[in-house]
């Protein structure tokens, strides 16, 4: 009784979870994380045979010629009952304690449904990874797809404007020669837009793009941004831009904004028909900025919404409009570096309206 007493009271001092067995598997006492593990109340466990805790396939282990079949040595993934009824893996470290005698041994539990979870957990972010990479390596493959596609066109009406110009040069006259020159500017464009879409992505999505934020006259830089477009406006169309609100300075990265105009400018031109009206509409007031893009359009059919700022996506009515399906992408992007969001008015058919809506940050000038 002695010896129990102090082996008892050993086993009350460590901190992993233990019970102290008899020859037969019977429980002589638990120490406290033991208790709490299984579920048991003080001194509860005490009576009870290791045989009606542990669960197989078939139920609980049977004892043999008396002795129970789990004093053997170390057992792992075993299914314990709780007091409660409800099961969980352990692994179990079973020794004799050297007290002759009398057979006393230490069952040392580990509970591995911990070691489950962080398991599954690992194995979740692994799988997450993999996705990723997988995600990564289908944009690339895109990216390659989509440049292929955007620089055939352009390549083949540079190399037949220069293939006539060099072979017909002296029959040409000034006009004709200015015609194919023109021509291969407007493909080097299409071509430095393209490029500049893929780039911008590609630096967005790696996480390389930092805000700077100036303070800016937003009237005076929509009229610019505008300007600047004027000359890619398809015959008989106009842009008009308007600032409307009571603060025309805001304190935003020109460079990011200028990102989402150029797109939705781009757009808007290219989708409108000829004659038609883009208006570039400006404001601030109390807690927001905001630019809105109007065209007169083909419109995005309802069923494209859902996917149309994904990357790469075009809506189905795009005919042979050319385009890497980037732009939206890029102005979603990066309004969310601005803390912003992109609103979109659609009317399949007559156009739509882009709204980018940006907060107005505390440092922000009002006049």
């Amino acid at each position: 009784m002695k010896e129990l007493n102090l082996l008892v009271a050993l086993i009350k001092t460590l901190p992993d979870p233990v019970l102290l067995l008899d020859g037969h598997g019977q429980i002589l006492a638990a120490n406290t994380p033991g208790e709490v593990l299984l579920g048991y109340p003080e001194l509860a466990l005490k009576g009870v045979k290791l045989d009606e805790l542990v669960i197989s396939k078939n139920g609980p282990q049977p004892d043999v010629n008396g002795r129970t079949a789990w004093l053997n040595g170390q057992t792992n993934d075993l299914q314990l009952a709780k007091k409660d009824g409800s099961l969980f893996s352990v692994s179990m470290a079973i020794a004799r304690l050297p007290l002759a005698p009398r057979e006393y041994y230490s069952c040392v539990l580990h509970d591995n449904s911990k070691l489950e979870s962080l398991v599954a957990a690992r194995t979740k972010g692994l799988e997450a990874i993999v996705s990723e990479l997988q995600e990564t390596s289908r944009q690339k493959s895109r990216l390659v797809s989509v440049a292929s596609h955007e620089f055939r066109t352009p390549l083949s009406n540079i190399q037949l404007s220069s293939s006539l110009v060099a072979h017909y040069f002296d029959r040409l006259d000034k006009n004709k020669i200015l015609h194919h020159l023109q021509k291969i500017d407007q493909a080097v464009a299409e071509m430095t837009g393209t490029l500049n879409d893929l780039l911008s992505l590609e630096k967005i999505e790696s996480g390389k793009t930092e805000v700077q934020r100036v303070n800016l006259n937003l009237a005076d830089y929509c009229k610019v941004i505008a300007e600047g477009f004027k000359d890619q406006l398809q015959p008989g169309q106009q842009l008009q831009s308007h600032f409307r609100g009571r603060f025309k300075k805001v304190y935003t990265d020109e460079h990011l904004l200028r990102h989402c105009l150029s797109n939705l400018l781009s757009n808007a031109i290219k989708y409108s028909p000829e004659g038609g009206t883009i208006r570039l509409e400006s404001g601030a007031g109390p807690g927001q900025y905001w630019v809105t893009v109007d065209d007169q359009g083909i419109g995005i059919p309802e069923a494209d919404l859902e996917q149309l700022l994904q990357p790469f996506f075009r809506a189905g009515n795009v005919g042979g409009i050319p385009g890497t399906g980037l732009g939206l992408s890029i102005v979603r992007k990066c309004a969310a570096l601005l803390s912003g969001s992109v609103k979109l008015d659609n009317k399949p058919g007559k156009g739509c309206q882009f709204t980018l809506i940006l907060p107005v940050s505390k440092t922000d000038a009002t006049t």
